[in-house]
């Protein structure tokens, strides 16, 4: 993808919306609609390096990951999504954001959060080096396919992960 410098043409959530709901497009624009995230976040930046390229595709499709692996967007989500990040691609981002989250229950006295914390995360670990690579996936290509077929292709289990009680 770096080579070719593949930048997926701008969308519009109000044309997904019409997909399908079991649909990535589908489902993907409802899940940003219901919580009011715009796609256009972050501003558009030509990519420096392959690293640089790296990062600016994985905030590009953050939300779509969100999509597929089932994560949430509450800080337990973020973490599991994380989690699912670093068993894609060993990197420091993903364990220095765990890492904030493990230090902020630490000195909030939030133990019961932070066995939550670190559940999720290594439940995401697992679930990401289990899942084929994300990485060079042109999913804006793939909005109208069904979503578990494509979470089936490429072995995505979606978490059922909830707080214990």
């Amino acid at each position: 993808m770096w080579q070719e410098q593949y930048c997926p043409e701008k969308y519009d959530l109000d044309e997904l919306v019409r997909l399908p709901p079991d649909s990535l497009g589908g489902a993907y624009a409802r899940y940003m609609k219901a919580r009011g995230i715009r796609p256009d976040f972050y501003d558009d930046v030509k990519a420096r390096h392959k690293l640089h390229y790296l990062r600016l595709r994985l905030r590009q499709t953050h939300d779509i990951w969100h999509t597929l692996t089932g994560y949430g967007t509450d800080p337990v989500g973020e973490l599991g999504l994380q989690g699912f990040y670093f068993g894609q691609v060993t990197n420091g981002q993903s364990v220095l954001i765990f890492a904030g989250g493990v230090i902020r229950c630490l000195l909030t006295g939030s133990y019961f959060l932070l066995e939550n914390y670190v559940r999720i995360f290594s439940e995401g670990y697992q679930r990401g080096r289990d899942a084929r690579s994300l990485l060079p996936v042109k999913w804006e290509q793939m909005w109208g396919e069904p979503l578990n077929a494509i979470r089936n292709r490429y072995l995505i289990a979606v978490t059922d992960w909830r707080p214990p009680v």
